[in-house]
């Protein structure tokens, strides 16, 4: 254990101007390759020169081991923040401010220093190790980037899968929520409203369609949720709306119920339809839901937190550890700080914690090979 606590006490500064760094080069969604480059070259001057960017945009570097079973350490790259969002750091002693700053840009600075120790200390590891730095976690990129992942390898080689994030030290997410989520457009006669007043109204069809979404009856346990995200329709007070649209989002940790919920929304959307409007509705993504029972390696991830007095906190999530748990590989996310407001333009953390955070990561790399 000191040899971690001494590398991350020598290196702090070194951790948080990177994080910082790192934060600066924006990676909205779909628009990822900027921070890729920039992770690349990084990993080229640590010494990792055999290094890949697959078809889908992730950086991966992988370690040889003495058995042929693979250990995946990731972070995702990318922000739910668009390209124009101004991305400026605001600091004080106890915390630093930024768009995405923790999710997940401290979740890649993590990965980071947990490859700068294993190069620095010349570990040798039992398992073949991939680190990968993927993309497309966040909102319509639905998973893009672990999915490629894993569907391109095979899974009885993949021993386990740590998915690091910013936010919550001592999160140990073995249990994810799946999610089903659409956009429904409707497109009507619309007109002038005073001249055409009677055309169907685009947005009046969209609010009929969303109150009896509302009125779905959802179960409490296993949680299950539905909610409308966006709407958006019309062109002027004075103008009858010919096109409106709408996102919905159904979630739930038990695949019945999130079956049962989408089947119950789409019969609503069918049973609207008439000849004087169109409804059109498309899938903007799907997550699936499940639990990881793989006690080994829960268990020496809890040895770690118990070590270094960190309360181990069960947390049900959506990450990247849900496609993983989906196709029965062994996967958990954890948490590297504490921080406020993320996916929010007042995102901050905390930055004391880091330090035990990333102390944390390498302990478990160490604990699990």
């Amino acid at each position: 254990m000191n040899d971690a606590h001494d590398f991350t006490d020598r290196y702090y500064d070194n951790i948080i101007s990177d994080l910082k760094k790192v934060t600066l080069v924006a990676s909205p969604p779909f628009k990822e390759s900027r921070r890729i480059s920039y992770l690349k070259k990084y990993l080229n001057n640590l010494g990792y020169n055999d290094t890949e960017i697959d078809k889908e945009g992730n950086l991966k570097a992988t370690l040889k081991g003495k058995n042929p079973k693979i250990l995946v350490f990731s972070a995702h790259v990318d922000t739910v923040f668009p390209k124009e969002t101004q991305l400026k750091i605001k600091e004080n002693k106890q915390t630093i401010a930024c768009p995405g700053i923790c999710d997940n840009s401290l979740g890649v600075t993590a990965l980071l220093y947990l490859m700068r120790y294993v190069k620095e200390n010349k570990i040798i590891p039992k398992y073949n190790v991939i680190f990968l730095f993927n993309v497309g976690e966040e909102g319509a990129g639905n998973l893009r980037g672990i999915r490629h992942f894993f569907d391109n390898q095979k899974r009885e080689n993949i021993k386990a899968h740590i998915c690091i994030e910013g936010r919550n030290i001592g999160r140990l997410t073995k249990e994810v929520v799946g999610s089903h989520r659409k956009n429904i457009k409707i497109t009507a006669q619309g007109g002038h409203s005073w001249r055409d007043f009677g055309n169907t109204n685009a947005i009046v069809v969209a609010a009929e369609i969303i109150n009896k979404l509302a009125a779905i009856k959802l179960q409490k346990e296993p949680k299950t949720t539905l909610n409308i995200g966006t709407i958006k329709g019309g062109y002027s007070v004075n103008s009858i709306p010919a096109q409106a649209e709408f996102s919905v989002d159904i979630r739930s940790t038990d695949k019945k119920a999130l079956t049962s919920v989408t089947r119950e929304v789409d019969s609503i959307i069918k049973s609207m339809t008439e000849k004087n409007y169109k409804i059109e509705s498309y899938l903007l993504g799907e997550r699936p839901c499940g639990e990881m029972k793989d006690k080994w390696l829960v268990n020496r991830i809890k040895e770690v937190h118990d070590a270094l007095e960190i309360k181990t906190t069960d947390d049900i999530g959506s990450t990247d550890s849900s496609y993983p748990i989906s196709l029965c590989i062994p996967s958990v996310t954890i948490g590297i700080t504490e921080a406020k407001k993320t996916h929010s333009l007042d995102e901050y953390l905390f930055k004391s914690p880091v330090r035990k955070g990333i102390e944390q990561l390498i302990l478990i790399y160490n604990k699990i090979l």
